[in-house]
């Protein structure tokens, strides 16, 4: 982008002083349209950087509150596979005599649900940062799409003026060099 920019800047600057004409002008009106368009394009540009900045932030926020979801049932004996899943609370008859399993199971149920809090935390920052991201993608990528599609067509016609003109001039001078042709 920052290439054609300057290109075309260049091309412009260059056109001052060599194309002093009504053809030049407009030649420099297609540049300065040109000029205009990539800007608006490298400004969209920054604003993409932008969003997924923001959308590499809520996957930090997202991938915190699973870690602590894992780190909070597996503290209460839970099992985990990190970065797969969470297992269930453990089962423990619940007609059993013996009060140390009801306690275990009890402590990982709240842990069990705690986990699911952080979980449902992350999925809500997940689905916010895609959603935020989709919504600021929205304008740049029409933009960029359009500039991307006019960008041949406008540096084509603009470069065939060019020449066109260059070329009348040179065919000029060159007449006049050779003189008055016989008729054939």
């Amino acid at each position: 982008m920052n290439d054609r920019l300057k290109a075309a800047r260049d091309g412009r600057t260059e056109s001052e002083y060599e194309f002093r004409s009504p053809a030049g002008d407009a030649f420099r009106t297609t540049l300065d349209r040109i000029i205009t368009g990539t800007t608006e394009a490298a400004d969209q540009i920054d604003v993409i950087a932008a969003a997924l900045r923001a959308f590499a932030d809520g996957l930090v926020t997202v991938r915190s509150r699973m870690s602590q979801a894992e780190a909070t049932a597996a503290e209460a004996g839970i099992p985990v596979e990190f970065g797969v899943g969470i297992g269930e609370p453990l089962n423990v008859d619940p007609n059993s005599y013996d009060i140390a399993p009801q306690v275990l199971r009890a402590k990982q149920i709240a842990a069990y649900e705690a986990a699911a809090g952080f979980v449902t935390e992350g999925r809500a920052a997940e689905t916010a940062a895609h959603s935020a991201l989709a919504e600021a993608l929205r304008g740049p990528t029409t933009t960029l799409k359009d500039a991307e599609a006019q960008w041949g067509w406008l540096v084509l016609h603009t470069v065939g003026g060019y020449l066109a003109t260059g070329s009348s001039r040179n065919l000029g001078r060159i007449m006049r060099v050779l003189g008055p042709q016989p008729d054939r």
